[in-house]
């Protein structure tokens, strides 16, 4: 579980432990500071996953300049040999075919690295992404299960407030009867 999705859980645990306010059900006393500070480590972590993502684009963008760098240096390798082997008919076509085969590799390798440097990236991402849906799915999920509590609740103070109704209607007609009797 990552920290920002405990963090979460730690706030919403304080707020069910936190005492009701006088004369009302649905709002809560809370203290400030163990609040704050709360939101403050929150604050201070979020960017902690957002930077470890930024270091994951940086690693690919390093690892494609390294992959194009190193196929450069065996592409002039390979250019610089070609150039040393031109000077006589049987060697200029050996140096020909011994080149074209370096070019080959070098571009093989280079496309092995940037196919591995993408697909690592990839992987951090989804990852990434799987941890970014977890946390809205989880809030969602807790946001969800509140407003349903929240909504009994309503509902629970409409009936009694509809039973007190009608029973001030009861001693209202009470109270006519006895005045007519007098």
């Amino acid at each position: 579980m990552s920290r920002i999705i405990k963090l979460i859980d730690e706030i919403e645990e304080f707020f069910e432990n936190c005492k009701s306010a006088p004369f009302s059900s649905t709002k809560v006393v809370v203290a400030k500071e163990e609040l704050f500070e709360m939101l403050t480590e929150l604050r201070l972590k979020t960017p902690d996953e957002i930077v470890k993502a930024q270091k994951l684009l940086e690693q690919k963008e390093n690892i494609l300049v390294e992959a194009n760098a190193k196929a450069a240096v065996i592409i002039d390798e390979a250019n610089q040999k070609t150039k040393e082997l031109v000077s006589e008919h049987e060697i200029m076509q050996k140096a020909y075919e011994q080149a074209q085969a370096i070019i080959q590799q070098a571009q093989y390798e280079s496309n092995e690295m940037r196919i591995g440097a993408v697909r690592y990236v990839e992987d951090m991402l989804n990852n990434l992404e799987s941890l970014i849906g977890e946390v809205v799915t989880e809030t969602q999920s807790k946001n969800e299960v509140y407003i349903n509590s929240a909504n009994r609740q309503m509902q629970i103070i409409r009936e009694n407030r509809n039973e007190l109704i009608s029973q001030l209607s009861e001693v209202s007609v009470e109270n006519n009867d006895l005045n007519e009797v007098e």
